[in-house]
């Protein structure tokens, strides 16, 4: 598989169809050669990821919403990008999330848990890139490499 290949997924924003970008991550995930280990750290960003757009991007907006989820491929890497359409954030506040400072102590105090799916994503992919506009949505996009591309 030279050419890179891309899955577009539309998925209604509601919690148990997060199973369904799941099942489509792990079968593509397998296909390009990520390891076990990489395809359930690879699960949970998705997992995440995906409800926090139910939850958080569409909170306090009715209608019939979605969540597209594209899946880009090659045999060197796999780029699984999450986009809903609702409410949006303040840059601000992805800036703070990548202060991992602030985020622990934000932990240890007890206060306010915002950001940490991010901040734990953070952890488990190569790349991750957040793009967020107030009425707008937010996309997610997060890029993991093959072992065998970085053995190259």
């Amino acid at each position: 598989m030279k050419e890179k290949k891309e899955i577009k997924l539309t998925i209604p924003s509601e919690y148990h169809y997060d199973e369904v970008a799941i099942v489509v991550m792990r079968l593509i995930a397998h296909e390009v050669g990520l390891s076990i280990e990489r395809i359930e750290n690879l699960e949970r960003c998705v997992e995440e990821i995906v409800v926090n757009a139910i939850e958080h991007g569409y909170k306090g907006i009715e209608g019939e919403n979605v969540v597209n989820i594209i899946f880009i491929f090659d045999d060197k890497s796999l780029t699984v990008e999450i986009q809903d359409f609702g409410q949006g954030c303040p840059a601000e506040v992805f800036k703070q999330i990548d202060k991992k400072d602030l985020k622990i102590r934000r932990i240890k105090d007890g206060q306010a848990r915002q950001g940490c799916g991010i901040f734990l994503v953070r952890q488990f992919v190569d790349e991750l890139a957040v793009e967020s506009t107030l009425g707008q949505g937010t996309l997610v996009r997060m890029k993991m490499f093959c072992e065998k591309s970085k053995e190259e």
